[in-house]
């Protein structure tokens, strides 16, 4: 009895570390994911000439907030 409520014990603490670290997994892929959308939205944006930018209504002093906005929004 003591060993099968030790095995019981045991895989519930392994299952429970499991999930830990496959949510904790998840964050992090989710984290990078939108860190790449900022880094790539930043970047392209950044390259756009000023009349560009003029063009599509975008003040090059909001860059940074529209890459923060569509790494958010994905």
């Amino acid at each position: 009895m003591a060993i099968t409520s030790s095995r019981i014990r045991s895989e519930t603490i392994l299952s429970a570390l499991r999930t830990s670290i496959h949510h904790k997994s998840n964050r992090l892929r989710d984290t990078l994911r939108r860190r790449k959308i900022f880094r790539d939205t930043l970047h392209e944006l950044s390259m756009l000439s000023d009349h560009d930018l003029s063009d599509l209504g975008i003040p090059r002093s909001s860059i940074r907030n529209l890459a923060q906005e569509a790494a958010h929004d994905a």
